[in-house]
């Protein structure tokens, strides 16, 4: 067969230095440096902020398109879906340090103390006794928003929404809703309920505890009156003597050491009995405290146990169960679709002469499928409605737990302080003296005190011990006297205002977050999926893990089969490549150069074709051979037929030379020619190797155009009769892992060095 003639290229003269046959004058060649690969982690690499910014840059179309679909309709979708509504609130102040008319109170406690009260208020407007207290309110009950729940109080409990900032006195009650007047009512009920159950209930404590120290006041009052009275009464003691003396008490002890011993001691144990009888008031009244504290740890139990069971079967609760499934709309349907089948069937059946008809007995399964959809909607709606039940029940038991634990808290406090004060009593109490042998006076002495007399000096203590007590009570009356005319901590600041206009900012932003969620998932698929293919963006990804020298940098071109021309630039980049070939090969005599890739479609051929063309317009003899023979593209490039060529030398069914055909600038192509099995037999053998070695002396470098590395094992074969290897690189097809792979894969062969071409790189690349 007779080639087709190509037009001759335009020519170019070899450098000086350098001689068509490869010899080199007076230039010395010096190697490059390999580079080594910079270890780093791959993941934490590919996911640095440069590369994601390259990854959206690369993908800016598609994120700006699909982005704006995806954004649109999730914004379309929030808008929908979070409808704008009117919101208002009602205004509580809190007093930073509780309004006190004696100015006796700790200040820095109380403000320490504030963000507690805080908090502690916010959780009782919103406690289960409170909401519900609100509710009771007939015209709150009676409401649309109310009447429509199955558990108003778990309802508000979730929609109420109770704000505060720290360091602010303020506490609002807000509530958002489609009709302004009944979230007005709803929120000022819940203000009036807990100003009611929390706020006045407070008040009316501190005025039942001052009635009842009034009361303790006045009982002690008049026991010290009564102390008083019997002192005045036994100040003097007369008692008979020889001589008609009429001594006084005090005298007869000061004069008798014995005697005086004696009262010093009937002193002591009259003392020792009234401490010891407040300590046993106090021992009751510890009894007393444990016995609440059991019976609360109890109840707490219970309430625990409550929390993990389903809520009790209630008889209203079922009417109401029943009143429910009465209106719900699907089960009417079902049961209104379930009577007429039922219906036909006995209509059919009735006037049926034959029982087992075909018709009669797809109706009766059409019966039953009704009734069992209809069974199947009245369990579920049941299920749900016993689920709303129960997660009401277990609101409440929560809120009577917490309650519940409160308490336990303050009978152990009180208790605490029961304990030391009998610690205190206990202390008190004295050992009983030892009294010295007694006198003849002194024993008459204390017969006539068993008799007649008083002891004096324990009367004095008793009346002190007493009106130290009063002291206290009325210390507490009048302190809680002042607390009463002061000012309460918690004021009502301003009741809910009904709102005039909607609240559309909540659903605004909500929308604009769905339009930019869109942009957002678009942009992070687009960077998962770069992460995970992890292609290679620059000339700097490259450089990273190159393990041979990078011989050249290619800008993006497309082969021109109609001028066969390739542009300025990427010819000054391809014949710089081919300089450094020549100076890492030809150098040393390795005339045979496979050019390959890892995978296919990454720019081999075309790299071939233009590093073939660079080759012959420098003079060099040039022979091309297109060894993908699986895939031979390299004759579309030169418009001949791929016939004759490496596949029939091989078969030997064409003679070498004849296959070989020569372009008139100079250029030899021998063609892949038609694959058949047989070839891969003669690939494993070393024809390849004296098919190279029967060229090597008519030429000055042999371009041999392989199949990609990774893909075809024959590829492996060939480069072993190859003196060296490039490989192809192209941007933003080829990948990171793949590439390492190609790379061991060029080692092994044992071709050293092998050098790397990096194609479609931008201007600014190809100038490095």
């Amino acid at each position: 067969m007779t080639p087709s003639i190509r037009q001759p290229l335009r020519l170019r003269r070899l450098p000086a230095t350098v001689s068509p046959g490869g010899e080199t004058d007076a230039m010395e060649y010096r190697e490059l440096p390999q580079p080594q690969p910079i270890p780093s982690d791959g993941l934490a690499e590919a996911a640095s902020p440069n590369r994601l910014l390259g990854y959206l840059l690369l993908h800016w179309p598609m994120v700006l398109i699909l982005g704006s679909m995806l954004g649109a309709g999730m914004a379309y979708l929030a808008y929908t879906l979070i409808p704008a509504k009117y919101t208002t609130y009602a205004m509580i102040r809190v007093a930073l340090v509780p309004p006190s008319v004696s100015g006796f109170q700790n200040e820095e406690a109380a403000r320490n103390d504030f963000l507690t009260c805080l908090k502690t208020q916010t959780q009782l407007i919103k406690s289960h006794f409170v909401l519900n207290a609100a509710i009771r309110d007939p015209a709150i009950a009676e409401l649309p928003m109310i009447r429509s729940q199955v558990d108003p109080v778990a309802f508000l409990q979730d929609e109420v929404r109770v704000e505060y900032t720290d360091n602010s006195e303020i506490i609002k009650i807000i509530l958002s809703g489609d009709n302004a007047s009944e979230i007005t009512k709803i929120v000022n009920s819940i203000q009036d309920a807990y100003f009611r159950e929390v706020v006045d209930e407070e008040g009316n404590r501190k005025k039942n505890r001052l009635v009842e120290l009034e009361n303790l006041k006045h009982q002690t009052q008049e026991s010290l009156n009564k102390s008083y009275e019997a002192i005045r009464n036994d100040l003097t003691v007369q008692n008979q003597l020889p001589g008609g003396a009429k001594p006084t008490l005090s005298k007869v002890i000061l004069d008798d050491p014995i005697a005086k011993a004696m009262a010093e001691a009937a002193d002591v144990n009259r003392m020792n009995q009234l401490l010891m009888g407040q300590a046993s008031g106090l021992r009751n009244a510890m009894l007393k405290q444990d016995a609440e504290i059991s019976a609360t740890k109890r109840r707490i139990e219970r309430l625990k146990v409550a929390l993990t069971q389903p809520a009790p079967i209630d008889p209203a609760a079922e009417l109401k169960l029943r009143d429910q499934l009465d209106k719900e709309p699907v089960i009417i349907t079902q049961q209104q679709k379930a009577l007429s089948t039922k219906k036909r069937y006995d209509a059919l059946k009735a006037n049926a002469l034959n029982p087992n008809a075909p018709e009669l007995q797809n109706l009766a399964k059409a019966v039953e499928r009704e009734e069992a959809e209809l069974k199947r909607l009245v369990e579920l709606a049941t299920k749900e409605f016993n689920d709303l039940r129960s997660e009401a029940h277990h609101l409440q038991v929560r809120s009577e737990l917490q309650a519940a634990e409160i308490q336990l808290a303050e009978f152990q406090e009180q208790r605490k302080d029961t304990e030391s004060t009998l610690t205190t009593v206990e202390s008190k109490v004295l050992p009983t003296p030892v009294l010295p042998t007694q006198s003849k006076e002194g024993m008459a002495l204390s017969k006539l005190e068993n008799k007649e007399v008083a002891i004096l000096d324990f009367d004095k203590v008793a009346v002190a011990h007493q009106e130290e007590i009063l002291h206290k009570i009325v210390d507490k009356v009048n302190l809680l006297k002042l607390e009463e005319k002061a000012p309460p901590r918690v004021r009502r600041l301003a009741a809910a205002p009904v709102p005039s206009k909607k609240e559309y900012k909540k659903q605004l932003v909500a929308t604009a977050g769905g339009g930019f969620m869109g942009f957002v998932l678009v942009a992070l698929g687009a960077i998962l999926f770069e992460l995970r293919l992890r292609r290679m963006l620059s000339l700097q990804d490259l450089q990273q893990i190159a393990r041979g020298p990078v011989l050249g940098v290619i800008p993006q071109s497309e082969f021109d089969r109609a001028t066969e021309m390739m542009p300025v630039h990427v010819l000054e980049a391809v014949d710089k490549c081919r300089t450094q070939i020549v100076q890492h090969t030809l150098a040393l005599d390795h005339k045979s150069i496979m050019i390959t890739s890892a995978l296919a479609d990454e720019g081999k051929a075309n790299f071939t074709w233009q590093l073939t063309q660079s080759f012959v317009q420098s003079g060099y003899r040039t022979l091309l051979i297109d060894l993908d023979v699986r895939s031979p593209m390299m004759h579309e490039f030169y418009g001949v037929l791929n016939e004759g060529g490496v596949c029939e030398v091989l078969r030997g069914e064409s003679e070498l030379s004849n296959s070989i055909q020569t372009f008139a600038d100079g250029l030899s192509f021998l063609p892949g020619g038609k694959w058949t099995d047989s070839i891969r037999q003669d690939l494993v053998t070393d024809k390849i190797g004296m098919l190279l070695a029967k060229v090597r002396e008519y030429y000055d470098v042999i371009l041999v155009h392989a199949h990609p590395l990774l893909e075809v094992a024959d590829s492996y074969l060939i480069g072993r009769q190859v003196d060296s290897v490039i490989l192809t690189v192209q941007k933003l097809v080829t990948r990171q892992p793949l590439l390492d792979r190609v790379q061991e894969r060029a080692n092994e062969l044992g071709k050293e060095p092998f050098g790397l071409v990096f194609l479609d790189a931008t201007p600014n690349e190809s100038l490095c």
